[in-house]
């Protein structure tokens, strides 16, 4: 017994594991800051592009897992070719143009939109017009139904006409001349685009509250009839899948013809400064517009990493004077509009009535430190980092993919020519900003300020400035009268 007890045992010891060494698991090595890695530019499909007849051509995106589908119909020419001007004319055509078909009353669009989660939006502008539809995928049947009526057969109603035109009156006579954001934004368009140019048209009210629906509908048989359409379908859908329902809800729609060409435009030389008193404000909004390079121009991308520098996010330098340092203002922002004929940059800001002179004088500081001093490395690498974060985030959503392919085809641009603005950001220089700067920003240049507040309060401080003004009414910065 002793023997086989012995004998278990030694059998026991011998198949017993050893022990070995237990290594404590290492922890992430917090000795520094680790590297943030540039990210890299994601590659972006071209739509699939199909021919579905003369004067209509489908694009087509497919992005796996949105909810939603977004369905553009643009047609290439838009009031300036239909009419030759912008007067409100072309505005009235397009706005109305969602509100009722032939097929559905207003009220029945409105809840078959509640109901379905349809949104249909119409617009003519200057250069194009378009219908809107974006759904989610199960009703996109009903949804290009309702599409192709809004854009086929609109009702244009004397009705909805009349409601149109009094809500036109509403806000030109009380809603906006009450506003100083929309006075500002007014004046600024009417002061940069003079009269007699067709940019500078001004909306004619009494032309608006004259118009018949008889005359919108023979217009927009006009624009119909004359205008090449591209469809834009964006969303988590198949073409086989959707190709019928997008043949039969466009039918007839689109037509072989020219597209729309922008036409030249020269800024105002020289500084011009407008005034528009609002006699109730404690606040005073400040808008300043400076010439920039055209799209496609060798300054059109250090155009915008400027842009970015001076007021295009939240830690710009006029965020990081006005709001941050001076204490001024909730915010400020600049702007960069890049057409192929006409371009500038947009500084905004409101301030307190009594911070005019302050605050106008520290955005000429910003302007000068950017012709003076360059900007940084650090500035540039975060300018191209935004740029590509964006680009990025293009298939987020059935939308904001819409809005890339959307802009390919407003500027006639490959997507894989937008990707490579895009990789050609990390490429700009200190040198080519410092370039733009100085052939925009210096004094001399043109620039156009706008100031909307009460007069009691700005007049000294312009005279502090040394500025020459044009004061207007409120009324005559919305009507361009001045």
């Amino acid at each position: 017994m002793m023997m086989w007890m012995g004998l278990l045992c030694g059998v026991a010891l011998a198949t017993e594991p050893l022990e070995e060494e237990v290594l404590a698991p290492r922890g992430p090595d917090r000795s520094s800051p680790p590297k943030v890695l540039p990210a890299s530019v994601l590659e972006q499909p071209a739509p699939k592009v199909h021919k579905l007849w003369p004067g209509m051509e489908a694009w087509h995106v497919r992005v796996p897992g949105v909810r939603k589908v977004e369905v553009q119909v643009v047609g290439r020419q838009g009031a300036l070719e239909l009419l030759g001007r912008d007067d409100g004319t072309g505005e009235a055509v397009g706005w109305l143009m969602d509100t009722a078909t032939q097929g559905h009353s207003a009220t029945q669009l409105e809840i078959l939109g509640d109901l379905y989660e349809i949104e249909i939006t119409s617009s003519l502008n200057l250069h194009q017009g378009s219908v809107r539809l974006s759904v989610p995928k199960q009703d996109l049947g009903l949804g290009l139904e309702l599409l192709g009526e809004v854009l086929k057969e609109p009702k244009y109603a004397s009705r909805d006409l009349k409601l149109y035109q009094r809500e036109q009156r509403v806000w030109t006579e009380l809603t906006a001349p009450s506003s100083p954001r929309t006075v500002a934004s007014s004046a600024l368009t009417h002061a940069w685009y003079p009269a007699d140019h067709v940019y500078g048209t001004r909306t004619d009210l009494g032309e608006v509250l004259s118009l018949k629906s008889r005359e919108l509908k023979q217009l927009h048989r006009e624009w119909m009839r004359d205008t090449p359409m591209v469809v834009l379908v964006v969303g988590d859908v198949a073409w086989r899948d959707v190709v019928s329902d997008v043949r039969s809800a466009l039918k007839g729609a689109g037509s072989p013809g020219g597209f729309s060409e922008e036409i030249p435009f020269t800024a105002p030389v020289g500084q011009h400064v407008v005034a528009v008193d609002l006699p109730e404000q404690e606040q005073a909004a400040i808008r300043l517009r400076m010439d920039a390079p055209v799209l496609g121009s060798e300054d059109h991308l250090p155009a915008a990493t400027m842009n970015w520098v001076l007021g295009g996010h939240f830690l710009s330098r006029l965020n990081a004077n006005l709001r941050e340092e001076k204490g001024l203002t909730y915010g400020s922002r600049s702007s960069y509009y890049d057409g192929r004929t006409r371009a500038h940059f947009t500084v905004s800001v409101d301030v307190a009535a009594s911070d005019v002179a302050t605050a106008a004088t520290e955005i000429m500081v910003e302007l000068a430190r950017l012709v003076k001093d360059d900007v940084t490395p650090e500035e540039l690498d975060a300018a191209y980092r935004g740029e590509v974060s964006d680009w990025n985030e293009t298939r987020q959503t059935a939308g904001s993919a819409a809005r890339l392919y959307r802009t390919a085809l407003n500027a006639r641009l490959g997507v894989d020519q937008l990707q490579q603005q895009v990789e050609d950001r990390g490429e700009v220089s200190v040198e080519d900003v410092r370039r733009v700067a100085g052939r925009h920003f210096k004094p001399g240049q043109p620039r156009t300020w706008v100031v909307v507040g009460p007069r009691s309060a700005l007049e000294a401080q312009f005279k502090e400035l040394g500025w020459e003004v044009t004061w207007v009414t409120p009324e005559e910065a919305i009507r361009g009268t001045f």
